[in-house]
C-alpha cells in the first residue's frame, strides 16, 4: 500500500518509538543470532578475556569477493596492519600537540577474524597479526537460507545461481551474495558476520577498523582505549554524508533515486537530530548493553526492517549496511540508559570517495589529498570553515588497484612513492625529507615518515587539473597526475 501525505505527515512522530516492533528483533536475535555462533565459529566463540586490543575482519573468499584485489596484489587489510604495527611498535612516548600531557605509545595486540580460505591466501602476511578468528560462513549462510531468510521479505538473500547454496563455495558456481552497492534490497550477509564478529571481540576493550584505514597517529589507538572509552562505551566516527542544503538540482537528484529505486547517499533522516554513523573505526566496550546493539542492528539487517527513511512519505531507500543498522537502533529501538555513545569527528578517519567515475568529481578531491600528502610523508589534514585538523586516521581506498584506476589518473611516479611510504612492495622504510616540517608530536629522527605529524596547508580550492596539480607540486613536490590527465 502505498503511503499518502497525510500518513506521512504522522510518520515523524514515531521517531522515538520503534515502528515496527521492537519485540520481533529481540526474538529474531534470540532464535536466530545466537543460535547461529556455535555455526559461525566452530572453535567457540571468543570470551573478552584479553583486556584491550585491536579487530579488523578480512573475508576474501567465496561469498565476500566486491572490491577485492588480484591474487598477486597486496591486499588493503596487509597495508593497514603493517603500517598499524609498525606505528605501535616504535616505543617511547609521545609528545601531544600544544602541550598535551604525555602518554605512553603501546604495542596493542591484534586479531583478525577470518575464514580459511583467506589464511591460505594471505600466506606469511597474517603473521601481521597476532591471532586468527575462523569463520565458518558458508554454514552459517545455509542456515540462515534453511531459516528462511532468503525471500524478498527478507532482504533478497540468495546466490548468484537460482539453484540452493552449495557446499563448495570456491568453486566457479559457487555461492556468492548479490552485494552491489546501491540494490539495497539485497542482504549483505558480510555485514551480518562483521556485526557478530564485533560482539565477540576477544578483548573487553577493543578498536575495530576497516581494512582501508590507514592509522597515522602513533597515539591514536590508546586515546580512543584509555580516553575515548573513559567515558563511553561505543565511541563512533561521524559520517559527513549528510542532507546539503536544499537546492532544486538536490530536490530532482533525489526524486529520481526515489522514482528508480536507488539507494539515497543522505536521506533526510539524518538530518534530524542523529546524524549518520561511519563504522569504519570503532572503540568499545564489550558489555552486554553494546553486545545487544550489535546483535539487534545485526536482527535488523536479517529481517530487512528499515529500506526505507522512516521520517518521510517519499520511499527514500536506504543502504543496507551495518552502520545504517546500528543508526535504525539507536534511533528506533528501545533506549538503553546504560549505554554511553560518543560520536567521534571527521578527522579521526578523514573519510574520502574513491574517484572512479571516468571524468573525475572535483567533490573528491580529498581523495587526491590523502595520496599527495602520504606519498610527501605528510599527515593529511580535515578541513571545515573553522580550520584544519590532522588526520589520525585515513579511510579510503588506497589498493593499488585503486590507485592506478582514480581519475583524473594518477601519475605512476607518484603510486609507486605512495606504495614506498605505506612499505607495499618492500620491507625497507623509506627515508623523510630533509625539508620535511615536522611538529613536536613526533620529534624522533630514526622513524619511518608515517609516523610523524605533519600539518598540510590550507584547503585547496583549484577547479582544474592543471592548477590542482600545480599547488601539489609547490606544496608537496609531488607530481600527482599523469601527463595526459583531463
Amino acid at each position: 500500500m502505498r503511503p499518502t501525505r497525510r500518513l506521512g505527515l504522522l510518520i515523524p512522530a514515531l521517531w522515538g518509538a520503534d515502528a515496527y516492533g521492537g519485540k520481533k528483533h529481540e526474538r529474531a536475535m534470540n532464535d536466530m543470532i545466537i543460535p547461529l555462533f556455535p555455526i559461525l565459529f566452530p572453535a567457540g566463540r571468543p570470551e573478552p578475556t584479553q583486556a584491550a586490543g585491536i579487530l579488523m575482519i578480512y573475508v576474501k573468499g567465496g561469498m565476500y569477493r566486491v572490491g577485492a584485489q588480484s591474487s598477486s596484489e597486496e591486499p588493503e587489510a596487509v597495508t593497514a596492519a603493517r603500517v598499524l604495527r609498525n606505528i605501535m611498535t616504535t616505543g617511547g612516548p609521545a609528545i601531544g600537540p600544544r602541550g598535551f600531557a604525555r602518554r605512553e605509545v603501546r604495542r596493542f595486540p591484534m586479531t583478525l577474524v577470518t575464514d580459511n580460505h583467506t589464511v591460505r591466501s594471505l600466506g606469511r602476511s597474517a603473521q601481521l597479526w597476532d591471532s586468527l578468528v575462523l569463520l565458518e560462513f558458508e554454514a552459517a549462510l545455509r542456515q540462515l537460507v534453511a531459516r528462511g531468510y532468503s525471500g524478498r521479505g527478507h532482504g533478497g538473500l540468495k546466490a548468484e545461481a537460482t539453484g540452493p547454496v552449495e557446499d563448495n563455495a570456491y568453486s566457479r558456481r559457487g555461492t556468492n551474495l548479490l552485494n552491489t552497492k546501491n540494490v539495497s534490497a539485497s542482504l549483505k550477509a558480510f555485514f551480518v558476520w562483521k556485526l557478530l564478529a564485533l560482539a565477540s571481540s576477544p578483548y573487553r576493550t577493543t578498536v575495530f577498523l576497516d581494512n582501508d584505514v590507514l592509522v597515522l597517529s602513533r597515539t591514536f589507538v590508546v586515546d580512543l582505549l584509555t580516553r575515548s572509552l573513559r567515558v563511553s562505551d561505543f565511541a563512533i566516527g561521524v559520517d559527513p554524508s549528510r542532507p546539503p542544503v536544499w537546492s532544486h538540482q538536490y530536490q530532482r537528484r533525489k526524486d529520481v533515486y526515489v522514482r528508480t529505486g536507488t539507494t539515497v547517499g543522505a536521506p533526510d533522516m539524518y538530518g534530524q537530530g542523529l546524524p549518520p554513523l561511519c563504522s569504519c573505526v570503532i572503540a568499545y566496550r564489550r558489555t552486554p548493553s553494546v553486545e545487544k546493539l550489535l546483535l539487534l542492528a545485526a536482527s535488523r539487517l536479517l529481517l530487512y526492517t528499515n529500506p526505507f527513511d522512516h521520517t518521510v512519505a517519499t520511499r527514500q531507500r536506504v543502504r543496507q549496511s551495518d552502520q545504517e543498522m546500528l543508526w535504525f537502533q539507536l534511533a528506533q529501538g528501545t533506549p538503553d540508559p546504560s549505554l554511553r555513545l560518543m560520536v567521534l569527528p571527521e578527522e579521526y578517519y578523514c573519510p574520502a570517495y574513491w574517484p572512479s567515475a571516468p571524468r573525475g568529481r572535483w567533490r573528491e578531491k580529498a581523495y587526491f589529498l590523502n595520496v599527495a600528502a602520504i606519498a610527501a610523508g605528510r599527515r593529511p589534514t580535515w578541513t571545515t570553515r573553522w580550520g584544519e585538523y590532522e588526520c589520525h586516521a585515513v579511510h579510503f581506498h588506497h589498493s593499488h588497484r585503486h590507485l592506478t584506476g582514480a581519475h583524473p589518473k594518477l601519475a605512476p611516479a607518484a603510486i609507486r612513492l605512495f606504495n614506498e611510504r605505506v612499505g607495499r612492495g618492500s620491507s625497507d622504510k623509506p627515508a623523510c625529507p630533509a625539508d620535511s616540517p615536522r611538529t613536536d608530536l613526533d620529534p624522533s629522527p630514526h622513524l619511518n615518515c608515517t609516523h610523524y605529524a605533519w600539518g598540510l596547508a590550507h584547503a585547496i580550492e583549484a577547479s582544474s587539473v592543471n592548477l590542482f596539480q600545480a599547488t601539489l607540486q609547490q606544496r608537496y613536490n609531488v607530481t600527482l597526475f599523469a601527463a595526459n590527465a583531463k
